[in-house]
């Protein structure tokens, strides 16, 4: 067979992809509706439910609670919610400059920090779909914060995420060693690299 001339998938296989692309659509659906979801009372209980081609079925309703318990009908107005010792901790423990400067522009990568430690501690729908009602406007960047997307109740809990990150910090001496002990303290997860050398873990 000539180089560059697309092979046909069997049959078989291309009965699997189709029905792993089907059940992700109905996932995303589910997702995307978020707090809008809106569920008539008249509806039959069972109607409720979707059960997907894996046999697995999910509760739009209990779902739909979930979501809103946690999330605003509307964006918030902005309040600072990190607080400054986070940031100074995050810098302390990766070797970086603590900056006073009050236009300091955290990296980069503070962010992929801030969801995996942070954002991955609510209930496993929040974060979908505050990525869903924040979207980037270009690539790395959103126009909000996740956080002017939470209600009162969401925001208790990210106010009090971000403070025991904080005390667990301030005690460690490594990003490393906060973040395993952070994973095994809230079960947050990480994927431990046996390999960098240029990590001095300390237990």
């Amino acid at each position: 067979m000539a180089k560059g001339k697309n092979r046909i998938a069997p049959m078989g296989k291309q009965k699997e992809d189709t029905q792993s692309l089907s059940e992700k659509s109905q996932l995303r659906l589910q997702l995307l509706t978020g707090p809008d979801l809106k569920i008539s009372k008249e509806t039959e209980t069972e109607k409720d439910v979707i059960e997907l081609l894996s046999g697995s079925k999910i509760d739009l309703k209990k779902r739909a609670e979930e979501l809103r318990k946690f999330l605003a009908k509307s964006k918030q107005r902005y309040e600072k919610a990190f607080t400054k010792d986070f940031y100074k901790q995050i810098n302390r423990l990766n070797g970086w400059a603590i900056s006073e400067d009050k236009t300091y522009q955290k990296p980069p990568i503070v962010a992929r920090f801030t969801i995996e430690i942070i954002y991955r501690r609510f209930p496993k729908d929040i974060l979908p779909a505050l990525q869903h009602l924040n979207p980037y406007v270009v690539f790395g960047l959103r126009k909000f914060k996740h956080f002017q997307w939470l209600n009162d109740e969401g925001r208790i809990l990210l106010e009090g995420y971000i403070e025991e990150a904080t005390t667990m910090m301030e005690t460690c001496k490594t990003w490393y060693e906060f973040r395993v002990k952070y994973s095994q303290t809230y079960n947050v997860p990480f994927q431990l690299n046996f390999i960098d050398d240029q990590i001095n873990f300390i237990k």
